[in-house]
């Protein structure tokens, strides 16, 4: 903001262009330092019936306050409609309960003139009218923007606009990112010149072309990128392939991954029988429009999906900061996969995968099945989608009647807690692995 970009053709003057439409925009009430979030009515049919309602219960009060004015003969009268006006004057100051969103808003249209070195004390003479960024003026024209709009939405179809060489390329990366772990630009929040070339141009720009036809659907793009043999390819490794290209930019092979913070919380719950997946949990316990959240261990003990947690930055959840979580207060185009000892220490002894293996072999113990062979394939296929191998089933049989008691007909449920909780902790249940030949066993 205080000179034009170092390595893009970005001008300071661009800078000061969008950040005008932004200015421009309400998005909290006010700009006090401890602020209230903009609400916004959320349109739908119901709200007609939502009013009614409302204004017949005023006028139900008016009406009760009426017939009780008339009665000069009622007992505490006087009391009675002191409190039937205090009631209906906060039923129409509160209007009717119509579900709200949080939005922003359009607010007073102002165009920010460019503070010279970056000083705001020292503004240029003239201000920069309100504009997007002119290095697409050749193949995507710069929009007009009214002397009484913000700019918002003169931007959003700039930014849709099929003309336009970034919107598309850099979504159907990051969408590809998710589902090979690096992007076909492997800098996925910098295509500029400073960041690295696709490694499959033709690829990208074909991925573009078809997200931007298919009318912008990000399910039609998941679909067309997961029926591809690319995806499809197993994770196991060919070393003469890997001697050629190490770091599988070719994508010879499917890319070996770890699931992130939120996967492994959800699977942990999911394979237990215990997750959530009604989707109705939700923050509404809170304070309307408070100033600040403190969230407590509790809500992250909720059995719903871990996007419906709370996400507080000063307060975060353990677990997902032992799993490489992104801080939201900073931007991130890659999340970082370590691998450290807390990791499998939570995955033996943390009480959330304690528990999910205890209630994992109360469902195995108590099923149908009454073969220890036919348990441990349940187990595997529950955990890791595939059968075990005859060596794998072979050992556990073994390891699980040492452990019986002698007059024991099949394990105790104890034992059965015992190998659920290896299992968890297994390397195969947190990683992405797609080896094929597994289902041929």
């Amino acid at each position: 903001r205080c000179h034009d970009h170092k390595f893009d053709p970005v001008s300071q003057q661009d800078y000061f262009a969008m950040a005008g439409i932004f200015r421009s925009t309400r998005t909290m009430a006010n700009t006090n330092h401890v602020s209230r979030w903009v609400e916004t009515v959320l349109e739908q049919p119901e709200n007609a019936s939502i009013i009614a309602a409302h204004e017949r219960e005023i006028a139900e009060k008016k009406a009760e306050i009426g017939t009780l004015e008339k009665d000069e003969t009622a007992e505490k009268r006087d009391e009675r409609l002191k409190e039937l006006k205090e009631q209906l004057k906060k039923l129409e100051a509160a209007g009717p309960a119509l579900p709200k969103t949080m939005a922003v808003k359009e607010g007073e249209p102002v165009d920010l003139a460019v503070h010279l070195r970056g000083n705001h004390l020292t503004p240029a003479a003239e201000p920069t009218p309100r504009g997007v960024i002119r290095l697409f003026d050749d193949c995507l024209p710069s929009p007009v923007i009214g002397a009484t709009n913000s700019g918002r939405l003169e931007l959003a179809d700039w930014l849709v606009d099929p003309r336009h060489p970034l919107t598309a390329r850099v979504m159907v990366n990051r969408v590809w990112q998710g589902h090979f772990g690096s992007g076909l630009v492997r800098s996925p929040s910098n295509f500029g010149p400073r960041g690295e070339e696709p490694t499959h141009p033709e690829l990208l720009d074909w991925l573009a072309n078809e997200f931007v036809s298919g009318g912008w659907s990000v399910k039609a793009l998941h679909r067309t990128i997961m029926l591809s043999e690319t995806y499809r390819r197993s994770s196991r490794s060919d070393a003469r392939a890997a001697e050629l290209d190490p770091d599988n930019l070719l994508l010879w092979r499917q890319n070996r991954r770890r699931l992130e913070a939120e996967p492994i919380r959800d699977a942990l719950l999911f394979v237990s029988g215990k997750l959530d997946r009604s989707g109705t949990y939700s923050l509404g316990d809170l304070e309307k429009n408070q100033n600040y959240y403190k969230a407590d261990q509790a809500r992250f003990d909720k059995p719903t999906r871990a996007v419906y947690l709370p996400v507080v930055r000063a307060a975060g959840y353990e677990m997902f900061a032992t799993f490489d979580a992104a801080d939201p207060a900073v931007h991130h185009q890659n999340r970082a996969a370590t691998i450290v000892p807390s990791q499998a220490l939570f995955m033996l002894n943390s009480e959330l995968a304690l528990q999910a293996a205890r209630d994992l072999a109360a469902t195995v113990a108590t099923g149908n099945a009454e073969d220890v062979k036919a348990r441990i394939e349940n187990l595997y296929l529950r955990l890791f989608a595939r059968p075990p191998t005859a060596q794998e089933t072979e050992l556990l049989v073994r390891d699980l009647r040492s452990a019986a008691e002698p007059a024991a007909q099949t394990p105790a449920l104890a034992d059965w807690e015992r190998l659920c909780r290896v299992l968890l902790a297994a390397n195969e249940f947190v990683y992405v692995n797609r080896f094929i030949n597994h289902l041929c066993n």
